[in-house]
């Protein structure tokens, strides 16, 4: 039941990582089961503070050797571009997959604004029903996930969803 419970927490961090959410590459449950371990990671924004822990890392050889833990350093930051709906399915709110995430994010401009939405707004979107929004509400009001996102935003992780291109209206009226 308890989210800060280590086996939790490695299954959270490893899902975050994972290609389905932020997409890290080479970054996997045995790299996450010993940064757990070890204490060097607390919840998932703990993954962006790795860089400032490199020459550890390098002496207890966590990663590797320097090249694979430059690499894997290097894809985190490259994680942090990753589009709005890539973090949003990485947080694994319940019900909230990598689809309806996408689909969500086209309503609004940012997780922040999501944050802001109530019950009543969520359930007006296509495919969100009573249960998904719920989830979405009770997870972005709790105070450790508006902590969790602050972090993550102070890391530089993307937040905003980028302008989406307009479908052309070339054939608009025409059969």
């Amino acid at each position: 039941v308890n989210p800060s419970c280590p086996a939790q927490l490695k299954r959270t961090v490893a899902y975050f990582a994972g290609r389905d959410a932020m997409d890290i590459a080479n970054f996997g449950q045995t790299y996450v089961d010993s940064l757990v371990d070890l204490g060097y990671i607390r919840n998932v924004s703990d993954i962006y503070k790795l860089k400032d822990h490199r020459d550890a890392l390098i002496e207890q050889g966590i990663m590797g050797k320097e090249k694979n833990t430059d690499k894997i350093l290097e894809a985190i930051e490259k994680s942090k571009e990753n589009e709005a709906y890539k973090l949003l399915t990485g947080l694994a709110i319940r019900n909230v997959g990598k689809i309806s995430a996408k689909s969500l994010l086209m309503h609004y401009n940012s997780i922040w604004e999501l944050a802001d939405a109530t019950v009543e707004e969520l359930q007006q979107l296509p495919d969100v029903g009573e249960i998904t929004a719920c989830s979405i509400c009770d997870y972005l009001k709790k105070e450790e996930s508006k902590l969790l996102l602050k972090e993550l935003d102070a890391c530089g992780v993307n937040m905003i969803v980028k302008e989406q291109k307009k479908a052309s209206e070339k054939l608009t009226g025409l059969t």
